[in-house]
């Protein structure tokens, strides 16, 4: 559950922070990631952990991402798929732009 682990977050960078290790970043991965990065921002702001980043991943293509990126969700970063697509130079043949 999205929402239960990101309210452990906040208590859980304080303790680490103590030990002198810091969390940079979380990953969200299923779901509606847009609706789930409103929601982990919000809790992350709240508990005082403003400077961790959010990271969005899954069955994501550039469509996927553009639309995120279009609905403004608090996503700082991306791991999206490569398709392979056909090379212009090369009917016939496929590669990675």
């Amino acid at each position: 559950d999205t929402e239960a682990a990101a309210r452990a977050l906040p208590p859980l960078v304080r303790t680490l922070a103590a030990e002198g290790i810091r969390i940079q970043a979380v990953r969200i991965d299923s779901g509606d990631l847009g609706d789930h990065a409103h929601q982990v921002r919000a809790i992350l702001d709240a508990g005082g952990a403003q400077d961790i980043k959010i990271f969005a991943s899954g069955d994501l293509d550039e469509y996927g991402v553009r639309a995120l990126l279009e609905s403004a969700a608090p996503i700082d970063g991306f791991g999206a798929k490569a398709l392979p697509r056909p090379l212009a130079s090369s009917p016939g043949s496929f590669g990675l732009k």
